[in-house]
């Protein structure tokens, strides 16, 4: 948003801003960033469970895999809309 706002764009006037990360600093930011908030436990907890599977399988019996973990959108002013 900073350069958005450097190059005399106005955020969410003419370029509406979403983040991926959900970290705490984005409720500071101006105007408050709308993100995407992902389950970072559950996200670990795969992982571990992956490299468990590559370490204790050989490695041509580890299928690749397609991991959707749970998120949810944190509606704030940046992309042009508020939520209660």
């Amino acid at each position: 948003m900073h350069v958005a706002h450097a190059r005399g764009l106005s955020v969410p006037g003419e370029l509406a801003v979403v983040g991926f990360d959900g970290i705490e600093v984005r409720q500071y930011a101006n105007p408050p960033l709308t993100t995407v908030v992902p389950d970072k436990r559950q996200i670990a907890e795969r992982a571990l469970q992956c490299l468990a599977d590559r370490i204790y399988s050989p490695v041509s019996n580890v299928a690749h895999l397609d991991i959707v973990t749970p998120h949810h959108l944190e509606v704030r002013a940046s992309s042009g809309r508020r939520t209660g």
